[in-house]
C-alpha cells in the first residue's frame, strides 16, 4: 500500500502523528545500522552509509540491513 492511498484516508494529524512514529523508529534504525540520515522531506527519507571512508562492501551491506530493517519496522 502506498503512502498516499493511505493518507488519503487518515485525517490531517492522523498523518503527522503516523509519520512521526516512523520516522522516529527509522532514526534509531539509522544509528543501529551505523549509518547517518541526511534528510526528510515530507514522507521521503533518505539515509546513506560509507561516507567516513568505510569499504563499499561494508558499506553497502549496512545500508541494505537499514532498509530490511525500515521495511519490517
Amino acid at each position: 500500500v502506498s503512502y498516499t492511498t493511505i493518507a488519503a484516508t487518515l485525517e490531517p494529524v492522523q498523518i503527522v502523528r503516523l509519520l512521526n512514529k516512523m520516522y522516529s523508529a527509522y532514526d534509531e534504525l539509522v544509528d543501529e545500522c551505523e549509518c547517518y540520515k541526511v534528510e526528510t522531506i515530507g514522507d521521503a527519507f533518505m539515509a546513506v552509509c560509507g561516507t567516513q571512508g568505510q569499504d563499499p562492501v561494508t558499506a553497502a551491506t549496512k545500508v541494505a540491513r537499514l532498509a530490511q530493517a525500515m521495511i519490517h519496522a
